[in-house]
């Protein structure tokens, strides 16, 4: 939940944020890095292009070129590149997720870094962050500064306007 708060107070689409938050699990400590990168607005949509029957995002950003990328690998069948992502290891992450969802091999799809690096989409599991190691520090305050952005002051004012929980808290 902290990390769909914090992809919503980052200003991302509603849309990353729960995908983003599905593979949370499944994040490698490599992925877990790439938050704080990835939650750095704003957020431009960018429209992707064609070079030589291959549908091409350049210098992508995760949360809006990456998911619109994977929903094109999974509805067309065309070959699909992701160049210079600013998180690959999100993005592999959130591939592998398309993937086991809906029963489906992204084989078209590629995916670069920020030097133009090749990543693989990894057909099997990727270590995840062990809890004994634990959400490292600038991480977690990333998410938690970026979270804060969604919550409501206490006042009187925005009770007035429907916040909060009133006389009973039932969720």
């Amino acid at each position: 939940m902290l990390v769909l708060k914090a992809v919503r107070g980052a200003g991302a689409p509603l849309g990353a944020a729960e995908m983003l938050a599905r593979v949370v699990p499944d994040l490698s400590t490599a992925a877990w890095h790439e938050l704080p990168t990835a939650l750095r607005g704003p957020f431009p949509a960018s429209r992707p292009y064609q070079e030589g029957g291959i549908v091409k995002f350049t210098k992508a950003r995760v949360l809006t070129c990456g998911v619109a990328a994977l929903d094109i690998a999974l509805s067309e069948d065309v070959d699909v590149h992701v160049l210079q992502v600013d998180a690959p290891e999100i993005t592999c992450a959130l591939a592998r997720y398309i993937e086991q969802a809906f029963g489906v091999t992204l084989s078209r799809l590629v995916i670069t870094d920020s030097t133009d690096r090749s990543i693989p989409v990894s057909r099997g599991s990727v270590p995840a962050l062990s809890t004994a190691d634990g959400i490292p520090d600038t991480v977690w305050r990333a998410l938690m500064e970026f979270a804060a952005k969604t919550y409501v002051a206490a006042s009187e004012a925005s009770r007035s306007g429907g916040a909060g929980a009133g006389l009973t808290d039932n969720d």
